[in-house]
């Protein structure tokens, strides 16, 4: 749990103090990028809630979901069929049902102690 903090924190920090520009052709793939990462994050905290969570699991999970979903997207556009759409759907999907599931954790955890 505490490298998945420590690497939000991390790419909080760079993401505001250092200065990039992304080019617009990369935007989609950077925005996919990081809808994977997020839903990456998410499902650690899920899983950590759970008590299955497994760093290596995790790292390659992050990185490995990140670069599919650039490669689909990459993909499509070389097809002619935009998948960056189709891709943010599933990846929001599955952000949502991890974030129900850190909810209901902590419902559950005010309503014991109240």
């Amino acid at each position: 749990m505490l490298i998945i903090v420590v690497g939000v924190l991390l790419g909080i920090l760079l993401g505001l103090f250092m200065p990039f520009f992304i080019p617009q052709v990369a935007t989609p793939y950077v925005a996919v990028a990081l809808l994977a990462g997020l839903d990456s994050v998410f499902g650690g905290i899920a899983a950590h809630i759970n008590l299955n969570f497994k760093t290596n699991v995790f790292v390659t999970g992050f990185f490995g979901n990140a670069f599919i979903a650039v490669i689909f997207v990459w993909a499509g556009r070389l097809l002619g069929f935009d998948l960056l759409i189709p891709c943010a759907v599933v990846l929001a999907i599955r952000i949502f049902r991890n974030f129900a599931i850190m909810r209901r954790h902590l419902l559950k955890q005010f309503t014991k102690a109240e």
